[in-house]
């Protein structure tokens, strides 16, 4: 029982955190995306306030009130003589008088073609929204990545360091040791302890650059992860399907969702502009209100004599002659804004091509770079083993074999840090492409240790 709990509590802990889970803990964790989703859900308002414009406005009204009178009023009706008969020698007596009311109406101004109008550019508006949230998705997925692999290149620095710090230290011993017997100067001693020193510099920033890493992740994920998945040895490089550039460049232009939510926008101000001239419309009012009144005095002999009801019944035309130049403000303030439009599409467009080109060759640049430093990590540990056996046998010195240990961290840091540069150059190509989905990350995660 106790083995088995301790078999579960290591396999627990030796568990590592993949691609694909940090990315569905930023779904629900991070604030950009939340923020995209909940402009996206206001901005879908935008139907119903729409349709609202073709409804009439219901509302229903109640009051009461209470009235009392004094002796030297002339304002209070006297027993007897009509409100209407009173003259300045009239007083009236002590009295109160009470009345209450309730009625309910319904009023509606149409102006049809901007009503419809109105409704039809919610699907420029509702499209837009869907855009924008699809593309904050992708960059989402970009910044997953990023910051995932800016993890995993911070803690090889830092693993590089500590081995280095571990090898300089072990050096030192032997030369310390070499020393006390007469086989090396105390120069030797010196260049080693040098080297410790600088490595145990090294080992210091290194874990001040993981932990600032660690914490880039954490502001996307939500918590901390201190253990990720890395890529396998064997990881395969994809080279880009179609391989050309232009091509690439044309179904960027065709799918960058940027670039689609740019066009949207410019034909919402297009159509912005036919419908400011609805303005200049005349609009038809329709009403219908109901009202009940009743009044109770202390001079009334039948209570609530002084009552009626009704219903009015109203139709009106508006025909709008000047506004003091309003709508022919709006209609330069439209056209200025289709210009803006206009020209932020022109603006996307060449950033597009543009972010194509380089992603494209960006991606042939990882591919070659992860071949060349996958050599010259092999050569430079074939280049360890052989200082190493010359400074065994005197033909090589303490420095030299110092400096094929460095040369070989170097090498496995550079080598593992364009393996995540091409991860990353892959997924930006996607984004720019427009295709990025869940599905890549899917087989990027494929590509990291279980």
């Amino acid at each position: 029982m106790i083995a088995s709990l301790l078999l579960t509590v290591i396999a627990a802990q030796a568990h590592a955190t993949n691609l694909l889970e940090i990315y569905d803990r930023a779904a629900q964790n991070d604030p950009a995306i939340r923020q995209a989703d909940a402009t996206r859900l206001a901005t879908r308002e935008a139907r119903p306030q729409a349709w609202a414009q073709l409804l009439p406005n219901i509302s229903a009204n109640a009051n009461w009130s209470s009235v009392a009178c004094g002796a030297n009023s002339f304002q209070c009706p006297t027993p007897g003589i009509p409100a209407a008969n009173l003259t300045g020698t009239d007083r009236a007596e002590p009295s109160t008088a009470r009345g209450g009311s309730y009625g309910i109406s319904a009023v509606e101004s149409i102006n049809l073609p901007l009503m419809l109008r109105n409704l039809k550019r919610t699907d420029y508006v509702l499209a837009q929204a869907d855009l924008t949230y699809h593309a904050a998705e992708q960059d989402l997925a970009v910044r997953v990545a990023k910051a995932y692999f800016g993890v995993l290149s911070a803690q090889d620095v830092l693993n590089s360091a500590q081995g280095s710090l571990a090898a300089f230290n072990k050096q030192l011993e032997q030369q310390e040791k070499r020393f006390e017997v007469g086989l090396s100067a105390n120069t030797d001693v010196q260049e080693a302890r040098a080297a410790r020193d600088s490595a145990s510099a090294i080992v210091i920033s290194s874990k001040r650059a993981l932990a600032s890493a660690q914490e880039q992740l954490r502001i996307i994920a939500g918590s901390i992860v201190d253990n990720l998945a890395a890529p396998i040895d064997d990881m395969p490089l994809i080279v880009p399907d179609p391989q050309s550039e232009e091509e690439w460049v044309k179904q960027s232009l065709d799918g960058n969702l940027n670039l689609a939510a740019a066009r949207v926008a410019l034909d919402a101000a297009t159509y912005d502009l036919g419908t400011v001239k609805t303005y200049r419309y005349p609009s038809l009012t329709l009403g219908a209100n109901y009202d009940n009144r009743k009044i109770f005095s202390d001079f009334d002999t039948q209570k609530g004599l002084n009552s009626w009801a009704g219903t009015i019944i109203s139709v009106g035309i508006s025909v709008p002659i000047f506004s003091g130049g309003m709508v022919s403000s709006q209609i330069r303030q439209d056209v200025y804004l289709q210009r803006a439009a206009r020209e932020n599409v022109e603006l996307v467009t060449r950033q597009t091509d543009s972010g194509a080109r380089d992603a494209y060759l960006g991606m042939q640049s990882a591919i070659a770079l992860v071949q060349a430093n996958k050599q010259a990590l092999e050569s430079a540990q074939l280049a360890l083993q052989a200082t190493e056996a010359g400074f065994d046998v005197g033909t090589r010195t303490t420095i030299d074999v110092l400096n094929s240990r460095k040369a070989l961290l170097s090498a496995e840091v550079q080598y593992e840090q364009s393996r995540y540069d091409y991860i990353s150059q892959l997924i930006v190509l996607k984004q720019v492409n427009g295709t990025l989905s869940r599905g890549d990350l899917e087989l990027i995660n494929s590509w990291l240790v279980k």
